[in-house]
């Protein structure tokens, strides 16, 4: 249940910052480095690490729950989005650095 709240919660953020790129906000892109980022390593935690807290939803191990291989697919789908968004988020900053 945790996992799934945060997830939502996550989303959401991340739909806001996106609608805020496209908007060209000036936090838009610092927004993408401090969402996309923490992200991606909370996703990894939650999924590909072995069960650690209630925030974990380990696909290691798991036998039984419904994890399968498009599981894995999407999740590792999620955390490369994620780094991106942040990649993008640090390309932009960059850009903006140089033409001030």
């Amino acid at each position: 249940m945790q996992v799934s709240t945060l997830g939502g919660i996550i989303g959401v953020v991340q739909l806001v910052v996106v609608a805020a790129v496209l908007a060209r906000r000036r936090w838009a892109a610092l927004a993408a480095v401090a969402i996309g980022f923490p992200d991606a390593v909370a996703i990894a935690a939650a999924h590909l690490l072995p069960r650690w807290s209630a925030f974990s939803d380990a696909f290691p191990g798991a036998r039984g729950t419904g994890v399968t291989a498009f599981s894995w697919f999407a999740a590792v789908l999620e955390i490369v989005g994620a780094l991106l968004f942040g990649m993008a988020g640090v390309h932009a900053l960059r850009a903006s650095s140089q033409h001030r």
